[in-house]
Order: C-alpha cells, then sequence, then structure tokens
C-alpha cells in the first residue's frame, strides 16, 4: 500500500515540467525534447540535456535549480522510469522537429 510520502512525490514527478520558471531556450528545448514533467526532467542527468540542441550551462543552471527547489535532483531514479529504458535525444545540431 503507497504512503503518502510516495504518493505526494508521484503527484509531484506527474505536474507540468514548470516550463514558464525556466529560460526561453531552456524551456524551447525542454518542448522540443518533449520533456513534459517534473519527473521526466528529473530522470535525465545533465549530460542527457547538455546533448539537446541549444541546451547549455545556462539552461542547466536553470534546470538545476528548478529541480532542486522541488526537492529533487537531476538524474534521480523515477519510479516507472527503467535505467535500462532509451532515452531518445535530440542532439546537438540535429533538426528539432520530431519524425
Amino acid at each position: 500500500m503507497p504512503t503518502a510520502d510516495a504518493d505526494r512525490l508521484r503527484e509531484l514527478l506527474n505536474q507540468a515540467g514548470g516550463h514558464h520558471r525556466l529560460s526561453v531556450r531552456a524551456s524551447n528545448c525542454l518542448k522540443a525534447a518533449k520533456i513534459r514533467t517534473i519527473g521526466t526532467s528529473s530522470a535525465k542527468r545533465t549530460n542527457e540535456l547538455d546533448s539537446y540542441k541549444n541546451f547549455g550551462k545556462k539552461s542547466l543552471d536553470d534546470q538545476e535549480r528548478l529541480t532542486e527547489l522541488k526537492g529533487l535532483s537531476l538524474g534521480m531514479d523515477v519510479p516507472g522510469r527503467s535505467p535500462a529504458a532509451p532515452s531518445k535525444t535530440i542532439s546537438k545540431g540535429a533538426p528539432m522537429n520530431s519524425q
């Protein structure tokens, strides 16, 4: 049976990503990468985020700050996301349109 803390964590991880609290560039990069929730962005490691087109040091700093404000960290183990699951990334210089 899930605990109240687990329920709160699940609710937090499923919240919209808070892109409005990020710079326009960071927000656009996350949208292009189809990162929509706090859980999805928290599960990403810094090198994964850095691989997105136009996602540089300032964007990474913004994302780390926002994640820490929520009491989370980048690269954390997020329930429901298998570490072995492939992560679809948009590499630097790649077109941002999806297939």
